[in-house]
């Protein structure tokens, strides 16, 4: 699923977001798309872990060297929110997998 990162930000978030998460905001977003597609996550749940990224990054300054793990651990809240599947992993499978996931290995 090829997604413009820049047509679904909102306007008035552009403003009020770091140049530097702006800038490395195409890699997390790319990431979470990877990994929810792996496992075959709702379309939902990838937007609603964008959305949860977005507004922690509003209200909270967030170093870059904690983005990708901050990125992951709101896609596991937004799969909990939005999977109806208990299986659904913790935070630490997606951790101690993040190197298979990124190559293209699911779950």
């Amino acid at each position: 699923m090829k997604i413009n990162v820049h047509n679904i930000f909102p306007i008035s978030l552009k403003t009020s977001i770091n140049s530097n998460y702006l800038n490395s905001r195409k890699e997390i977003f790319n990431t979470l798309n990877t990994i929810n597609r792996a496992f075959r996550f709702k379309s939902r749940t990838f937007f609603l872990s964008v959305y949860y990224l977005d507004i922690i990054h509003l209200s909270k300054k967030v170093l870059d060297k904690n983005v990708n793990l901050l990125g992951l651990a709101c896609l596991v809240i937004a799969t909990k929110a939005c999977e109806n599947d208990p299986e659904v992993p913790l935070l630490k499978y997606f951790l101690d997998r993040r190197g298979d996931l990124l190559a293209g290995g699911g779950g």
